[in-house]
């Protein structure tokens, strides 16, 4: 799409942003409604037949019953003339993704932070509690889409997520849809519907701390992450048991603060105030 396009005489497209799939693009762009210089992301969308169109305008239906300050609003959404491209308006969230960061440390040749790794995905899994709740499962939890932005992990690109609450299996789209890497075994089993997020929780943690001596991962946290990625779905913590968990191994632990989780709280972490 060339730069400076308008779409429906508002949305100013300035660059394209973030990763493009062979199915989606996504833009930055200045929404000319709003005070000068207030910028949204836009997902364009193809969809290559009828049910992937459904499909697309019931994820948009699930996700805007999303309220959580880490999770990008949709200010908008609609499908052009061509009935094809479904476009969808949102929150834009500036900041590094966890690729970013972890390539960052990688020219360095430095490790990330233990507490930093931990408070990560302890926010993470925060952030999945109250999705859970709402009956989604994200289904493609990577360093891709968690973004950090004002201290905040953020979790972006519902794409190919799963509302638990509907019985249509028919528009949940390919069983194997996401990155490979952070599936859980399961889902490589043909188990589309389980909620396997924690268990790529698990597998970002891992590869977090994989630059590390054994040594130096405190027995707790490697047997937290063992049965994040236990190959059998009920060996594994739920979102909420692995935040607990994670959030009492930082230090500084203060036992009141787990109950900041929802979709009106937010979570406050010290440790990512700074980026590594």
């Amino acid at each position: 799409m060339p730069e400076q396009r308008l779409l429906r005489k508002r949305y100013r497209i300035i660059r394209e942003i973030g990763p493009r799939s062979p199915k989606s693009a996504v833009y930055l762009a200045e929404d000319l409604e709003q005070p000068p210089g207030s910028k949204v992301a836009v997902k364009r969308i193809t969809a290559a037949d009828d049910v992937a169109a459904e499909r697309s305008r019931r994820e948009v239906r699930a996700l805007q019953k999303l309220r959580h300050p880490d999770i990008p609003a949709i200010r908008d959404y609609w499908v052009d003339e061509d009935r094809t491209t479904v476009n969808l308006v949102m929150d834009y969230v500036p900041g590094p993704t966890l690729t970013d960061i972890k390539y960052r440390h990688a020219e360095r040749g430095t490790p990330v932070p233990v507490g930093w790794a931990l408070a990560l995905a302890a926010h993470v899994c925060s952030i999945l509690v109250y999705v859970h709740d709402q009956s989604i499962v994200h289904r493609d939890i990577t360093p891709n889409n968690i973004m950090v932005s004002d201290g905040h992990g953020k979790l972006i690109d519902f794409g190919i997520m799963l509302d638990t609450g509907c019985d249509d299996t028919r528009l949940t789209g390919p069983q194997l849809e996401g990155s490979q890497y952070y599936i859980a075994p399961e889902r490589r089993r043909g188990d589309d519907r389980s909620p396997g997020d924690v268990y790529s929780v698990g597998m970002i943690l891992a590869d977090l701390l994989a630059d590390r001596l054994p040594g130096d991962i405190a027995p707790p946290l490697a047997k937290l992450t063992s049965e994040l990625l236990s190959g059998l779905p009920g060996d594994r913590p739920d979102a909420r048991q692995a935040f607990e968990r994670l959030r009492s191994l930082l230090p500084g632990n203060a036992p009141q603060q787990l109950d900041l989780i929802g979709p009106d709280a937010t979570l406050l972490l010290p440790a990512l105030d700074a980026q590594p």
